[in-house]
């Protein structure tokens, strides 16, 4: 969750493009970051339990807060406030595991970013793709970390409620051809996030066979939209 789960992307889109060259530079920016024991730690001791997966990401809003992290030279990174998060006692109430855990928690993951369209929540959707791909090679703790990991991530995010209408008025992804529309690339910063969560959703749709990913991408792409003024 380190970097906002980018090393896992990069290693996960080499993987699955079959790019060696990606996968190296992937694999060095994971290791730069380094492991973490307490996620470790909790993961070998996590137990099942029969708690709704949504459950699992009402611990973050209990977790100290990110604001709390201790002053920095400057304004802490997300990876500081990862670390902050993962070092409290609180932090121990996130490790369990549900059943069918990878495409619940994904979806919860899914969820929890549909109802913030905060920026940082974003990569909840995308490394979860980015674990799914490499998930047979993440050893027998797997779910439990994938669970830590998220649930430090969302609560490094700061993710705040958004009103909702109840229902998500986004076109219908699955039936757009011209994706170009949708995603509106200009060639500013943002083109990367819209690709990828496009294309992160696009593949989890297709995998778990769950609409709702294609739903969210055209609901926060179309937002996305209608916030720069655009038709």
């Amino acid at each position: 969750m380190r970097d906002a789960f980018h090393p896992l992307i990069r290693i996960a889109f080499g993987y699955e493009w079959q790019i060696p060259a990606e996968i190296a530079a992937g694999l060095s920016y994971l290791r730069m970051c380094g492991a973490d024991e307490r996620v470790a730690e909790l993961a070998d001791t996590a137990e099942p339990s029969a708690t709704d997966a949504e459950a699992l990401f009402l611990i973050a809003a209990h977790l100290p807060p990110a604001a709390a992290v201790p002053a920095a030279p400057d304004r802490p990174t997300f990876t500081d406030k990862v670390r902050y998060i993962v070092l409290s006692e609180e932090f121990e109430q996130a490790a369990f595991t549900v059943d069918d855990n990878l495409r619940r928690i994904s979806r919860s993951a899914l969820t929890a970013f549909n109802d913030t369209h905060n920026f940082f929540a974003l990569h909840l959707v995308t490394g979860a793709h980015a674990f799914r791909v490499l998930y047979e090679f993440a050893g027998p703790a797997r779910d439990a970390i994938f669970n830590l990991g998220l649930i430090a991530a969302c609560a490094a995010a700061e993710a705040t409620q958004r009103p909702q209408t109840g229902s998500l008025d986004g076109p219908d992804v699955a039936d757009t051809t011209d994706w170009s529309t949708l995603l509106q690339l200009d060639g500013g910063p943002e083109d990367e996030h819209r690709i990828k969560l496009a294309y992160s959703c696009s593949r989890q749709a297709e995998f778990f066979n769950d609409p709702f990913y294609l739903q969210v991408a055209g609901d926060y792409l179309q937002s996305s939209i209608d916030a720069n003024g655009n038709d």
